[in-house]
């Protein structure tokens, strides 16, 4: 999945406890029954005994670590060192059952807005769904028009299976784009969806409801919440959610370093993570991943970016990081250097004990 959102800021004096909120630079979408990661880097740091990159992570998968704990990505950990935090969210707004034109009439719709609609904004219209095989990406699609009001800020996708009720946010696009492609659709499966337009925190009513059954012979589901499990100078770990259907067959990953292909693995349905190995330090990496189902058909692929840690001698922030293999080496070279010297020294005693 990547990076949702992002945003940065400078920490001084954190010698006593502090509570700080982030907002992030842009918004992102967040979906049900999906894992999420929060992390933090801290890459510019005084303490010269100290070198890699902090981060925390919070999210349910069992391979992350629990809250308060730190991990440093150099060949030394720091388990004294606690980051303690607390995560604060808000549970997603939906369309209220019923809010939707199908079954009610247009006058009704507009005129009882939920918590969560803005009779301010209009809503999108002529909502139409088909199913797209023969391009990528592979799912139901959802074209529509444009909301009159023209300083929204975009547009969210709710589906449900239940004809006319219990919406779940799965998509969101920015006002440009009048089209989204549900990738997690499932073959055979019917499904409803609504559109609405959104500022801020504010939505228009539902457009019309359209419905679309997932022809039986669908391409599988894209692998859900593919997400980078650790990382370090030379492998990568990722993992991602089994798929629903019942006839996957294997898990095709694919590694790459710009368009270069490094690495191509085929693993059995009953795998769900890989670790790439040997990769190079400091270095920006794509991977993919889809599934394939026992009639030889694909998905489409699932995609994360993650830049290997820098190595253990490599410069970092304008400096030379001294580290344990580092020192090492130092000192045997001071050693042997030393003992060449002395070599010499003998050499030359004993030259002189014969010209004599």
């Amino acid at each position: 999945m990547g990076i949702a959102g992002m945003t940065t800021r400078k920490f001084t004096n954190m010698s006593a406890m502090d509570d700080y909120e982030f907002t992030f630079n842009s918004p992102f979408t967040v979906h049900p029954g999906v894992n999420y990661q929060l992390v933090l880097w801290l890459t510019d740091k005084n303490e010269a005994d100290l070198s890699g990159t902090f981060y925390w992570r919070v999210s349910t998968d069992a391979s992350c670590y629990p809250d308060g704990y730190i991990k440093i990505n150099t060949i030394n950990d720091y388990p004294a060192l606690d980051f303690g935090f607390q995560v604060y969210g808000t549970k997603a707004s939906v369309p209220a059952d019923g809010d939707n034109p199908s079954d009610q009439t247009e006058e009704t719709t507009g005129s009882t807005p939920s918590e969560n609609v803005s009779s301010s904004i209009a809503k999108p219209t002529s909502l139409a769904a088909a199913y797209v095989s023969d391009s990528t990406p592979k799912g139901v699609k959802l074209t529509w028009k444009a909301s009159t009001t023209t300083d929204i800020d975009g547009y969210r996708i709710y589906r449900s299976t239940v004809k006319g009720k219990s919406y779940s946010r799965i998509g969101q696009v920015e006002k440009t784009k009048l089209e989204f492609v549900d990738q997690a659709a499932e073959a055979s499966q019917t499904y409803y969806y609504v559109v609405r337009a959104y500022k801020a925190s504010d939505e228009s009513a539902s457009s019309n409801e359209a419905s679309l059954q997932v022809p039986a012979d669908a391409a599988p589901i894209s692998p859900q919440n593919l997400h980078v499990v650790s990382f370090t100078d030379s492998k990568i770990k990722v993992a991602w959610d089994k798929n629903p259907e019942s006839n996957i067959t294997a898990y095709t990953l694919v590694i790459y370093k710009g368009d270069n292909v490094v690495e191509t693995v085929t693993l059995p349905v009953a795998s769900t993570e890989n670790i790439f190995s040997n990769l190079s330090a400091n270095t920006d990496y794509r991977i993919t991943v889809l599934a394939s189902n026992d009639k030889g058909i694909s998905s489409s692929v699932s995609e994360i970016t993650q830049k290997t840690a820098a190595g253990a001698t490599q410069v970092s922030a304008g400096k030379f990081e001294m580290t344990t293999l580092t020192w090492i080496l130092s000192g045997i070279a001071v050693l042997l250097i030393g003992t060449l010297i002395l070599l010499i020294l003998r050499r030359k005693r004993l030259a002189k004990k014969i010209i004599r």
